[in-house]
């Protein structure tokens, strides 16, 4: 490497600033150490790193460039970035009434899909299947089995099902230790909770925790996990069958992305709050997720907003759904902001 950079130099950047860019500098063997020494050693010139493996885009990166480094994780193309890859902008509210028609078929392709670049230009459904399948496998199980030295990749695999498969809901590592042992696996809940963390190490997944203001429950067990790419739950489950958890999945990476950190809420009736962000104001917004507001399941998606937690009742309340009105409603004494799914993704 340093041979190369040496030629480089003298032939090409002779004077003035240098980028350099390497990609997937992981297979160079002590990559860190030459990258530290032409950082040190030279006034005029930026690095930039890029990779696919989670050891790369980890946090122990931070001990290997010893903070001399600004670190950005890339995601699937949202759904207004997947349109506009399709040449598709929408401008304004009678920009998207112009457009809906095409804009739901497009979405349909997203979410069963969902928005890594490669896949965009595979044709056959079957092909876009098997591009998925060697995501998990290759990228996400060999990643894990290969970093962590796993003897047992089957359990890996077993888990990480379980958990695509209960997306948004409330899982437990109880429920995974029972899951297996219905499946004959025997493995200790250590186990599983370190499993589980070196999924998450490979961005395969996010887990989101209850608000709460109690020290003492900061490390409960209860959490909430999302894909970081709707294809792969499609990849483990039909869209049919999963399609509110896949539109839920699809508001959480917009929220994360847009609003940072989020949380769920789970009340002492048992009812659920889906997310929960803190806004620019310092107050928390909540956000309740449902395909159609309807007569029927009116009580079940705003009661929760009737929260009496002091740090919640401030902030505004949100309702999204693929339902056309957004005119605000009042439940209970409650304001209750609505929005079409559509033109909250589009930023309408």
């Amino acid at each position: 490497m340093n041979e190369i950079y040496q030629v480089f130099k003298i032939e090409v950047a002779q004077s003035g600033k240098m980028l350099l860019i390497f990609d997937e500098i992981q297979n160079i063997k002590n990559w860190d150490a030459f990258i530290r020494t032409i950082y040190e050693m030279e006034d005029h010139i930026e690095i930039m790193i890029t990779g696919s493996n989670s050891e790369l885009l980890s946090s122990e990166i931070s001990s290997k460039l010893a903070g001399r480094f600004i670190s950005f994780f890339i995601y699937p193309f949202s759904f207004k970035e997947f349109l506009a890859y399709h040449h598709m902008d929408v401008l304004d509210d009678i920009d998207f009434l112009k457009k809906q028609d095409r804009i739901k078929q497009l979405f349909q392709q997203y979410v069963s899909f969902g928005g890594l670049p490669e896949i965009f230009s595979i044709l056959t459904e079957d092909a876009k299947k098997s591009y998925l399948m060697g995501i998990v496998s290759k990228v996400i199980l060999d990643d894990i089995v290969k970093r962590f030295s796993i003897k047992h990749p089957h359990i890996i695999e077993k888990i990480l099902l379980y958990i695509v498969l209960n997306t948004g809901n409330l899982t437990a590592f109880t429920r995974i230790t029972n899951y297996l042992k219905n499946q004959h696996v025997s493995v200790s809940q250590d186990t599983i909770i370190m499993y589980v963390q070196f999924i998450i190490k490979t961005y395969a997944l996010y887990k989101i925790q209850k608000f709460d203001w109690k020290q003492q429950r900061i490390f409960e067990t209860t959490k909430k996990y999302y894909a970081v790419d709707t294809g792969l739950i499609n990849f483990f489950d039909s869209t049919t069958q999963n399609y509110s958890k896949q539109i839920e999945n699809i508001v959480y990476l917009q929220l994360r992305k847009s609003e940072g950190t989020v949380y769920f809420g789970y009340l002492k009736s048992g009812k659920e709050i889906d997310f929960i962000t803190k806004n620019n104001d310092g107050v928390f917004d909540k956000y309740q997720i449902t395909l159609s507001l309807t007569n029927e399941n009116q009580k079940r998606e705003l009661s929760p907003f009737n929260v009496a937690d002091q740090h919640l009742a401030k902030g505004k309340n949100y309702l999204i759904s693929f339902d056309d009105s957004e005119e605000a409603v009042h439940y209970q004494g409650t304001l209750i902001l609505r929005r079409n799914l559509f033109k909250f993704l589009l930023n309408l």
